[in-house]
């Protein structure tokens, strides 16, 4: 199972308000895997930007609707947020974790 941790803080760019830091945890250490930097007056939103990073650089596709149709939101086999925490039933092999954290990673 990916497990995958994201952290929102200010950007040191000029012109940009909010930086987004994406890591992904192997072995109990969490690895830099992509940030990007956004004004925060045109964007989706701070999971869906961690999303689109773990899209391009893990190659996990997108989810889809339940009409078939591409969601930009989700990755195939992310778990949801109401079985989260729920490490207990059985989860595909290749299921996905995305959380959220604040502060700086150390």
């Amino acid at each position: 199972m990916k497990t995958y941790l994201f952290i929102k803080t200010n950007s040191p760019k000029r012109g940009m308000d909010v930086r987004i830091s994406v890591y992904r945890v192997k072995h109990n250490q969490p690895q830099l895997i992509g940030c990007s930097d956004h004004q925060t007056a045109s964007w989706m939103g701070e999971r869906t930007e961690a999303v689109r990073i773990i899209h391009d650089f893990d190659r996990i596709p997108y989810g889809t609707k339940r009409n078939g149709t591409h969601d930009s939101y989700t990755l195939r086999g992310m778990i949801g947020f109401a079985n989260m925490y729920d490490d207990s039933g059985p989860h595909h092999r290749n299921a996905v974790r995305l959380f959220e954290c604040s502060g700086a990673l150390q």
